[in-house]
């Protein structure tokens, strides 16, 4: 979702999150998605960039 694709632009990293929660349990395993919400915070600096290591 955070990526570029040849069919959509890609969309800002809240409203990705936003996306997930908004289709867990449907889409998405609850379960999951608040798992990855907990554990990719701990790698997002103050300006919402990822770190990768």
């Amino acid at each position: 979702m955070t990526s570029d694709r040849p069919y959509r632009k890609a969309i800002h990293h809240q409203d990705a999150l936003a996306e997930l929660r908004r289709n867990a349990g449907t889409q998405f395993d609850p379960t999951l998605v608040e798992k990855f919400i907990e554990i990719q915070g701990a790698f997002q600096s103050p300006n919402g960039r990822i770190y990768r290591e």
